[in-house]
Order: structure tokens, then sequence, then C-alpha cells
């Protein structure tokens, strides 16, 4: 499609479907530059949500929140923020909070994995493709080193606390932190996907009366 018309001059036609290529790549550039906009804006206001996530944790699990900040790096950085926050088996906690806290359709996505002492499980929201994990960190936590290596600066300080992204976003960064922690440590980092990529829709359970 353009500008051409029948009996039009080569010449013009040429130039004018240049143009309107032109427009069109521009448009697309425009809403490109919305959309990403748009999405860095709600990345902001959920990690905008730390505070609030604080507070309210000890309320939801009766002050049992030994496993907010990775005790590592809360040596390492002198206290308690969002350099050390890590959320360790608090997942269902913060996604509740984060949950209650968006006004968009988002929806709660569970996977679980083994029995009894090796019972795992994770629990994350979605908006459309995005993940949003309030917790992602201890996903990818590591019982080597003291908590001051590259691989714990990657994870904890270039990284902000709450995940929002798409799966291969977050496989991008879990290859980045692989490849940091073999280098830091000679030793492979168990992946966490499979917590991701077989999640389904959590389903409050009825209690039968």
């Amino acid at each position: 499609m353009g500008f051409a018309r029948a009996g039009s001059n080569p010449a013009d036609v040429v130039k004018l479907n240049i143009i309107y290529k032109g427009i069109l790549y521009i448009i697309c550039l425009q809403t490109l530059f919305h959309l990403k906009m748009r999405l860095s804006l709600f990345k902001h206001r959920i990690n905008g949500l730390y505070n609030k996530v604080i507070t309210g944790v000890p309320y939801l699990v009766d002050g049992k929140i030994g496993g907010l900040y990775n005790s590592k790096r809360f040596r390492v950085v002198g206290g308690e923020n969002e350099k050390s926050y890590e959320g360790y088996t608090l997942c269902g906690a913060v996604s509740h909070i984060i949950y209650y806290s968006l006004d968009k359709p988002v929806i709660k996505y569970i996977h679980s994995q083994g029995k009894g002492r090796n019972y795992e499980d994770h629990m994350f929201l979605k908006y459309n493709d995005l993940v949003i994990d309030g917790t992602w960190r201890q996903m990818f936590r590591s019982r080597y080193g003291s908590g001051d290596e590259d691989y714990f600066k990657l994870l904890y300080e270039e990284y902000p606390p709450f995940f929002i992204g798409t799966i291969d976003e977050l496989m991008d960064i879990e290859r980045e932190l692989t490849i940091q922690h073999k280098m830091d440590f000679q030793t492979p980092l168990r992946s966490p996907m499979e917590f991701y990529e077989n999640a389904v829709k959590y389903e409050v359970r009825k209690v039968l009366k």
C-alpha cells in the first residue's frame, strides 16, 4: 500500500512511497516508546510497594519474618534494606499484598513439588504475559560465599527487589546469574525456572462444613 496512483509519475510514486514508509516508521517508534514508558512506570509503581510489603508481611505471618532479609547481605550492607531484602519462604504473603495493591487484573500462580521435608512451592503474580514476583531473589539464593561476592552484588544490588517482566527476561537474568555464580564459586546454580514455567493458577480451597 502507498500513495501511488495509476498514471502517476514513477519518480513521484517512489518519493511518496518513501515518505509513506517513513511516516509509518515514525508512528511505530512512537508507539513502541509509549509502550516502554508505560511498562517502566508499571515496574516503578510495583517496586514502589516495597515499604508497604515490609510493613504488611509481619501481620500476615504472625511475625515470622526470619527470611525477609538475607543474613549474609544483612551483614555486608549493614542493615535491613532493599540491598539485603529477599523474602525467603514469604512468597504467599508478599504476593497477597501486591495483589491487593494493584488495580490491574493480576492472577496468582503457584507451583509445588516434593513431599514432606522435600516439599517446595512458590507463588507469584501474572498480568498478561508479565511475571510479578516480589520474592524472586529467594529463587536464586546461594549457600556459597560471604554475601559480598559479585554474584550477590548482581542479584541484590543491580536488580530491584521485585521482578516484573516476561519469562524470557527472567531466563536472561538466570543465565547471567548462572555465569557469575560459576565464576565466583566454580559450581553451577540450580535453575528455578520450572517454578515459573510449570506454574498453574492458584485456587483457594473451599472448606467443607
